[in-house]
């Protein structure tokens, strides 16, 4: 196989990530037997900001370069990395007029964006997103500049009216969930992204022991929250004053340099009881020197990082992590597992977790050896190099699916993921989860209402987000689905799902199904009825959880206790939602299953306890409106408040409003 790789490094006083892992996947290309053809501009060439602004619209220079390179070396595929400010989106059309696929990955997000952070004024700003992004100029976004900002932003409008991100493009790379559904979110087609993480080319020796610092690695600036870490800093020697000295010292070590390094030495001189160490910019090796002989990384950051290397070089050198909850960060590091997450910009929180490390330095050298076991199964380059392989070979045979998994076709509804496969498609997909995986998946309904309600709670949020399956249950949907242009046209409800499953699993060999949820006197309804119509399945478990908002620790405990202990295949959840959703997500990890269904009103509807509408109704997408005389009070808002208010969304949406 041969590859076009293409590049535009940053300026060379001002080295990025994205340069370093360039060089990395061409090594790890190079090395895995592929044959490399490099295209390579430099942003020392720009001479003044409005060269590079007007360059981001279309490079004839790139464009008769990269014509010509193919014509002398054939590649089969082109995979660009950074292509602004010199490369441009005229590389695309170079390649796809000659017949090569392109694979783009997205490091940062200045199609849309004319900072490429989501970031203004030192904060997270998605003002843009979706929308046409005259904004980013009228606010100055690209170097705090209207003049600069007018051409950026023409450009991204430019080819966001032209398609050029929707069809010169075979395949996009993402490097987090999160970062896929931001790019979602920002327009790019769902179907087309990918997600690979970054990799290092190397696996460094674990430490034998810790020394008494932590450390920050990153460009002093505001949007990596620098003043942040030392307003916590700042707390933590006012409120203890004895902490750095007892017993259990720790310090600080500030690896880099930028525009408030001689503000953060000021504000390190005034710390008192705290050794606070700049040692300046270093390089890679460096780096990885100090991380080994670091307890743990602070990453503060107040912008959505799009994949911080720094943390997957701390997990490769055994250390925890404590980040911002906040974007790309709260996708790698998982809360009390390979580190902690703090509110972003909370410096009172990020005191509480630095303290909480000092006292508990067993837990974190546990959270340290669980981090590097994350590193191994999930950043080393050899698992990289064939997750990139597969996405070539998809592409060059014709059997690139455009799925973000396996079996199931998708569209974007505002941000969210949504099949569009019809109910037997799902099942039949279900079935294969049950039969053949390892790792456990879960599927939620989403209707109006609950995206609605999702907009307001992060936690169902992240829920719905991080689904293997989220199916439209609700007319709602498909009349999104028809304004945007989409493929919806069933409706796919939980009862479908359950039946249609229980049917197709009641012809296989014998599965343990465990029901959580209702009251008890419905569950053992469910559990007669379940042998009456599907007698080759075994109810192994049933469980009525508190009716309340929230459980205790000890009531979660003894929950994901009794399931575990029933050595269940399938778990049905039929709480009220969010809670049922929010649930599976927060205890996936914990259950020893192989699928998770949140069914909600499925108990009652297969019980008989509540009637569904008649088919009749159905059919005409009017499901809703017997169940909304039967309980006017319960369903007056969904259906008269969140359901517009939804639809009137998808309207701004699609008209860019």
């Amino acid at each position: 196989m041969k590859v076009l790789l293409a590049h535009n490094f940053y300026q060379s006083s001002s080295p990025s990530g994205e340069d370093a892992v360039y060089n990395q996947e061409a090594g790890m290309l190079r090395k895995g037997g592929v044959e490399i053809i490099r295209y390579e501009r430099h942003n020392d060439e720009i001479k003044t900001p409005l060269h590079a602004a007007f360059g981001a619209v279309w490079s004839r220079k790139t464009y008769h370069e990269i014509s010509a390179l193919i014509r002398k070396e054939r590649p089969d595929i082109a995979h660009f990395h950074n292509i602004w400010y010199l490369i441009s989106p005229s590389a695309y059309y170079a390649c796809k007029d000659a017949g090569v696929p392109v694979v783009q990955t997205l490091h940062n997000f200045r199609m849309f964006c004319a900072s490429g952070l989501l970031l203004r004024n030192g904060r997270v700003c998605e003002e843009c997103i979706g929308k046409i992004p005259w904004r980013g100029a009228a606010y100055g976004c690209f170097r705090s500049s209207r003049l600069y900002s007018t051409p950026v932003v023409f450009s991204g409008m430019i080819h966001q009216m032209k398609g050029t991100w929707a069809d010169q493009i075979d395949a996009y790379i993402a490097l987090t969930d999160f970062g896929r559904q931001k790019f979602v979110e920002c327009g790019l087609p769902a179907e087309k992204i990918y997600v690979k993480p970054n990799f290092l080319p190397e696996l460094p020796n674990l430490p034998t022991s810790s020394q008494d610092y932590a450390v920050f690695i990153g460009r002093l600036s505001e949007e990596k929250g620098i003043d942040v870490l030392f307003d916590a800093i700042q707390i933590l020697t006012s409120s203890h004053p004895h902490t750095f000295s007892s017993s259990n010292p720790l310090n600080f070590k500030i690896v880099g340099d930028g525009p408030l390094l001689e503000k953060a030495k000021g504000r390190g001189r005034e710390a008192k009881g705290i050794e606070i160490e700049f040692v300046g910019r270093k390089n890679h090796d460096e780096c990885m020197e100090l991380l080994r002989g670091a307890r743990f990384l602070v990453l503060p950051s107040v912008c959505y990082e799009n994949f911080p290397m720094t943390i997957v070089e701390a997990f490769a050198c055994g250390k925890p992590v404590i980040a911002s909850r906040l974007g790309a960060m709260a996708a790698i590091v998982e809360h009390e597992k390979t580190g902690l997450l703090f509110n972003a910009g909370d410096s009172k929180d990020l005191a509480d977790k630095i303290q909480w490390m000092i006292d508990n330095p067993d837990a974190c050298s546990e959270m340290g050896e669980n981090a590097r076991a994350e590193f191994d199964a999930k950043y080393t380059a050899a698992r990289n190099h064939e997750i990139l392989m597969d996405i070539y070979e998809k592409i060059l045979t014709g059997t690139f699916s455009h799925l973000p998994f396996a079996n199931v076709s998708v569209e974007s509804i505002m941000g969210y993921s949504i099949t569009t496969n019809a109910a037997n498609e799902c099942v039949a997909t279900i079935v294969d989860w049950v039969k053949t995986g390892q790792d456990c998946k879960y599927f939620v309904c989403a209707n109006p209402h609950s995206l609605e309600t999702a907009r307001k709670d992060p936690d169902f949020d992240l829920a719905i987000q991080k689904a293997d399956l989220v199916v439209p249950d609700g007319i709602g949907m498909i009349m999104a689905s028809k304004i945007l242009g989409g493929r919806i046209r069933v409706r796919v409800t939980g009862t479908d799902i359950f039946l249609g499953f229980s049917e197709a699993l009641n012809k296989e060999e014998r599965r343990r199904y465990f029901f959580l949820g209702s009251t008890e006197q419905n569950l053992v309804k469910i559990k007669e009825k379940m042998k009456l119509d599907f007698p080759n399945i075994v109810v192994a478990g049933l469980y009525s959880p508190p009716f309340k908002t929230d459980f205790t620790e000890d009531e979660n405990d003894r929950m994901v206790n009794t399931i575990n202990q029933a050595k269940t295949d399938v778990l049905w959840v039929g709480m009220t939602a969010p809670k049922q959703e929010k649930w599976i997500h927060q205890n996936k990890h914990r259950l020893n299953v192989k699928f998770i269904g949140a069914i909600g009103a499925v108990f009652d509807f297969y019980t008989g306890n509540v009637k569904r509408s008649q088919p009749f109704f159905q059919k005409l997408g009017l499901e809703w409106l017997p169940r909304l005389l039967q309980e006017p009070r319960r369903l007056w808002y969904r259906n008269f408040v969140s359901n517009p208010s939804f639809l009137l969304r998808v309207i701004r949406h699609k008209l860019k409003i």
